[in-house]
């Protein structure tokens, strides 16, 4: 399989996991239930570990695609975008992996604590955002 095909077969996961794990996280603030916070935290992590192999796709397929088919501003601004989006769904990933390992120690506990629920918050709100905007751009 080419690069280009395999970067369009896989770059949607860890996009999609990203935002359901946000939508989740969210709804999770207004509804203290605990499989909603292992089900956000658990995708939010499974976004990281899969965005490393779309991201090295991408830059593959950059390079299968560039000549005179392709545009260079358009993939360039794409690639910076996706940059930017992969090191953010990681950190993002990072921090939810924090957040689940705390949820699986300590079940019965009602609320995290509210550093780690701001952290949480702000990487995958910050991580959707970027990674939709790098989808949107390499339309």
């Amino acid at each position: 399989m080419d690069p280009v095909r395999l970067h369009l077969l896989i770059n949607h996961v860890p996009v999609v996991l990203a935002l359901t794990g946000t939508f989740a996280l969210v709804f999770a603030m207004f509804r203290a239930r605990h499989g909603i916070r292992m089900y956000a935290t658990a995708s939010l992590s499974l976004a990281a570990i899969t965005i490393l192999p779309t991201y090295f796709t991408g830059g593959l397929a950059a390079r299968a695609l560039g000549g005179p088919f392709m545009p260079s501003p358009a993939v360039d601004g794409h690639q910076l975008l996706a940059r930017a989006a992969a090191l953010l769904i990681v950190v993002a990933g990072l921090v939810a992996t924090v957040a689940w390992r705390r949820l699986v120690r300590y079940p019965r506990e009602l609320r995290m604590p509210w550093s780690l629920r701001a952290a949480l918050v702000v990487t995958a709100l910050s991580a959707a955002i970027a990674a939709t905007s790098a989808v949107l751009l390499g339309e």
